[in-house]
């Protein structure tokens, strides 16, 4: 600056204008590495977030299966129970009907 200064306020004011050209740049340089750098922690984080909601997800889908399965294999227990009941009381009913015809049969033999 001393030695624009010394050439003539044409010189002076070049000078001044290329220091601040230069203090503009390295401003503009350094915002953009804070917002390249806030926009790759602000992805960092909807990344992580995201990875947390899937597995949360996915752990929500899962107990959801194994309740449906629990679920599904009681239904199915009681089904095969009730058709087991069926099945007893029919075999009941058969071999009391068995009993009956034996019985008709032995007093129509006499």
């Amino acid at each position: 600056m001393r030695l624009a200064a010394r050439q003539g306020p044409q010189a002076l004011i070049r000078a001044l204008q290329a220091a601040v050209e230069h203090e503009r740049t390295a401003f503009t340089e350094e915002y953009d590495a804070i917002v390249a750098r806030q926009r790759a922690e602000y992805e960092a984080l909807i990344e992580r977030q995201r990875t947390e909601y899937e597995a949360l997800l996915e752990h929500q889908r899962a107990k959801y299966h194994e309740q449906q399965r629990v679920a599904m294999e009681q239904l199915e227990r009681q089904l095969l129970d009730k058709v087991d009941n069926i099945i007893k009381a029919v075999e009941v009913e058969r071999a009391t009907l068995r009993h009956e015809l034996a019985a008709a049969r032995e007093e129509l033999d006499r």
